[in-house]
């Protein structure tokens, strides 16, 4: 966003970009140093889950929760498995970059957007694989559940 504008304001249109555009940044940034955080130091936690009862109480169908069959576990929260779940916002600049393919200089920026989101999900996918397998994060953690 920053190059289409202009850090401080396109030459000639004396127009700056707004605030939105440098909190989207920030908060980029915020995300992105969490991420890298959460990779390098992984944490054990504790999940449950608890299956759902149905009821059918006359017209009305009642659905509980039964404790008794409640399951605990421990997770990992960074795991290469992790990475497929970037496959869901892959459409998102796949699109971008797809939609804007023969369409000239008018959508360059659609596509350059695409291409870099397309690449910053690969890298991140790439980052939770190596963080596993080459770096072994989170490995001891998960030894000692265990």
């Amino acid at each position: 966003m920053i190059d289409i504008h202009g850090a401080f304001g396109v030459p000639g249109t004396g127009g700056r970009i707004n605030g939105v555009f440098w909190g989207a940044l920030a908060m980029s940034l915020i995300f992105g140093v969490l991420f890298v955080r959460s990779l390098g130091k992984p944490r054990m936690e504790q999940g449950s889950w608890t299956p759902v009862v149905r009821a059918d109480i006359g017209p009305v169908t009642v659905y509980g929760g039964n404790r008794s069959w409640t399951v605990t576990y421990s997770y990992l929260t960074n795991h290469p498995s992790y990475a497929l779940l970037l496959l869901l916002t892959t459409p998102i600049p796949g699109v971008m970059l797809a939609a804007t393919i023969n369409q000239g200089d008018s959508t360059f920026y659609f596509r350059a957007s695409g291409i870099v989101g397309l690449v910053v999900l690969a890298c991140m996918a790439l980052a939770r694989v190596l963080a596993w397998y080459v770096f072994r994060f989170g490995r001891r953690q998960l030894d000692e559940q265990l």
